[in-house]
C-alpha cells in the first residue's frame, strides 16, 4: 500500500504530514480493506505520513500499535530494498500490510505482476501467494484479490 496524500512540503520530506484529504482517504481505505484482509503485522516506513496513515488504519480495525514494525529501509527504498525487508517477515505471520512510498511500491507491484501499475496516494492491493515462507514469496505466482482505492 502507498501512504495517503501528504502535504507538498515540510521542513524535511520525512516529516510531511497527511492533508485533510489524505486523512479522509486513509479512513476510506481502512473501511474497505477490512473486507479483504485481517493483518497480523504492519510493516512500514518510519516517515510521518506512513505513521499517520497506519494510525488511521489501526483505528479502523480496532488494533493497537503493537503490530506495527518500522523499517527505515522502506523510506527511499527501491524494489530490491522492499523485496529484502518483505523476505524478512516472520514466518508466523500470514497476513501483513506493507505501507511505503513511490516509486518503489508501484515498481514492486509491477515487477511482481509483470505489468505496470502506478499507485496513487492511498491505494492498496490485496494479494494472495502460496509461499509457505516469506523468504520464498517472490519465487511464487500471486493472485490479485482486489485493488483498493479511496474513491467511494
Amino acid at each position: 500500500m502507498r501512504h495517503a496524500e501528504a502535504v507538498d512540503s515540510a521542513e524535511t520530506d520525512f516529516e510531511r504530514s497527511l492533508t485533510d484529504h489524505g486523512i479522509a482517504q486513509a479512513k476510506i481505505i481502512g473501511r474497505k480493506l477490512q473486507g479483504f484482509v485481517k493483518p497480523e503485522y504492519f510493516l512500514l516506513s518510519p516517515s510521518n505520513r506512513t505513521k499517520e496513515t497506519t494510525k488511521i488504519l489501526l483505528d479502523s480495525y480496532g488494533f493497537d500499535e503493537s503490530i506495527c514494525h518500522y523499517e527505515s529501509r522502506i523510506y527511499e527504498a527501491d524494489v530490491e530494498d522492499l523485496k529484502e525487508v518483505i523476505k524478512l517477515l516472520p514466518n508466523s505471520v500470514n497476513d501483513a500490510i506493507i505501507i511505503g512510498h513511490n516509486p518503489a511500491i508501484s515498481d514492486l507491484f509491477s515487477m511482481w505482476t509483470g505489468y505496470y501499475s502506478y499507485f496513487p496516494a492511498a491505494q492498496a492491493v490485496v494479494i494472495k501467494c502460496m509461499a509457505t515462507k516469506w523468504e520464498d514469496v517472490f519465487d511464487h505466482p500471486i493472485e490479485i484479490i482486489v485493488k483498493v482505492c479511496c474513491k467511494e
